[in-house]
């Protein structure tokens, strides 16, 4: 089943599952509340598409889900049977992957004041990124091809944010969280940037370990900020899973171009593209994964190893055995989802 972007989504009842909560009058906390709830009945197949009712059209829908993201009281209980806002569509493709209709213009409504906070910053990430490319290429003397890889790097990260936009309404701000994530964005650019240079990452001293251990300080921080400010959305978190898997890759790239691992540790960089590359292939793979502690000091032991390899004046031998403990731990974890995703294949 396919779910069309539309402002008006009918619940279809189901014996087997609990009855869905009325939604009367909501806040913008409740209303997210009810986009997650709803997400999930998309990815359980639970959902269906319904005509829009006579005398309802996207325009009042556009109008709700504006009243909803400025954070007022919003009465959807006039609207025919229980209705969601267009913001179910962008967490529901989270939940599913599912390729959705064209955007409706109650759609681009919503989003154009997001587009518009998300473009600010991303401005100032792109031009933070390439700033200290510039310092670096000036101080290091780095061929031209060293700031089109940085900006290369900034280019995608835009693109992809841009696009996956949706996931984070009915917000209309793109949050300080977002705008922490932005910055390790920002800087994990400026990292990609010495892939191939090994000269320059030699020259660059402490910096690289530095700015990695800046990296790491921040992570965290953007999820504790957006659940204080009431931001958290799956855009939020998708973005800090990506820029965490992009991180712990260039990292292993960088120590193996150090000659300070073997073509082993690239194993901890593509972990996770091959676990998502598997789950394209197998179905029992898809599944929701239960929260786990886990997997996030998995990722932060793989990533505090990583940057302790690449300190200057570390033999070899160390950095491999640290990397190597870290991607021990990286595997663990990754095997133990595996396992339980298997286990569940049958759960439905």
């Amino acid at each position: 089943m396919s779910v069309a972007v539309r402002p008006i989504l009918a619940w279809q009842h189901d014996p087997g599952q609990p009855t869905p909560p009325a939604l009367g009058t909501v806040s913008e906390n409740g209303l997210s509340e009810q986009c997650e709830c709803l997400a999930e009945r998309v990815g359980a197949g639970g959902l269906d598409q319904h005509a829009l009712e006579p005398g309802i059209d996207d325009a009042a829908a556009g109008r709700a889900i504006a009243a909803a993201g400025a954070g007022d009281r919003t009465d959807v209980g006039q609207l025919p049977i229980l209705v969601t806002l267009t913001a179910t569509v962008g967490v529901a493709q989270e939940h599913r992957g599912r390729v959705m209709s064209p955007v409706t213009d109650s759609t681009r409504t919503a989003l154009a004041p997001l587009r518009a906070s998300a473009a600010t910053h991303l401005a100032g990430g792109g031009l933070l990124g390439l700033g200290a490319a510039c310092v670096t290429w000036r101080a290091q003397g780095l061929p031209p091809a060293y700031l089109g890889q940085v900006a290369a790097c900034l280019a995608v990260t835009a693109a992809l944010v841009y696009r996956a936009l949706p996931a984070h309404l009915p917000r209309r701000r793109f949050g300080a969280a977002n705008g922490v994530t932005l910055l390790r964005a920002a800087l994990t650019a400026w990292l990609v940037g010495y892939v191939g240079y090994p000269h320059g990452l030699a020259a660059a001293g402490w910096w690289v370990p530095g700015c990695g251990v800046l990296l790491l300080a921040l992570d965290g921080v953007d999820g504790r900020l957006a659940r204080r400010g009431g931001m958290a959305s799956p855009f939020g978190a998708r973005f800090d899973m990506e820029v965490d898997a992009a991180l712990i890759l260039v990292l292993a790239v960088l120590l193996y171009q150090q000659r300070r691992a073997g073509a082993w540790i690239l194993a901890a960089g593509l972990l996770r593209y091959v676990f998502v590359a598997a789950a394209a292939l197998l179905p029992w793979m898809r599944r929701e994964l239960p929260p786990r502690w886990r997997r996030q000091t998995a990722c932060v032991v793989q990533t505090a190893a990583l940057v302790a390899a690449l300190a200057p004046g570390l033999a070899p031998a160390w950095s491999a055995l640290l990397s190597g403990l870290g991607l021990g731990a990286l595997v663990l974890s990754f095997a133990a989802d595996t396992v339980w995703l298997y286990r569940s294949r049958g759960g439905g």
